[in-house]
This record gives C-alpha cells, structure tokens and sequence, in this order.
C-alpha cells in the first residue's frame, strides 16, 4: 500500500473519530501535509464545538494522538495531530 494511501485511511480514521464528537459534523475538516517521515494532520470543527472536539484538558486530542502512534509505527512513518481549530 502507498503512503498516500496510508494517509488518507489515517485522514479518515481521525476525521470519523472527530465526527462522532461533535454536534456539527458536516464542519469537519481534516487536513495533511505529508513530509518525509511525517504526516501532519490538522483538524478543522466548527466554532462552537472546538471544547466538544478537544475535550476536557485536551483528553480526546491526546487519545487521538496516542491511537496515531502505533499506526505510524506499523506505517514506518510518524503521524503527528497538528491542533483543532
């Protein structure tokens, strides 16, 4: 499988994950910029549902965070979650 097709199943996987938190899930938007050993994914949510996505203390952004590690690994590549915004 390519990289770009490990991405977009990362890119899927945090975007679904972050739909199920929110009560706008039409607004959300995950972008990647891909480097060389590095996926950067950046989460867009709409205004009101920024704390809903973070969570409390950012628990949901550090269990997404945690969940991307071994998938990296097992992709050999480092996938990092950017912010929400």
């Amino acid at each position: 499988m390519s990289l770009e097709a490990k991405t977009e199943l990362v890119r899927l996987l945090v975007e679904a994950v972050v739909r199920g938190l929110v009560d706008e899930p039409d607004e959300v938007r995950v972008g990647v910029n891909v480097g060389t050993r590095v996926v950067v994914l950046s989460v867009e949510v709409a205004r009101e549902d920024v704390g809903r996505a973070v969570g409390a203390r950012g628990a949901y952004m550090n269990l997404l965070g945690k969940l991307l590690t071994p998938i990296g690994f097992n992709h050999q590549i480092r996938y990092v979650l950017d912010r929400i915004q």
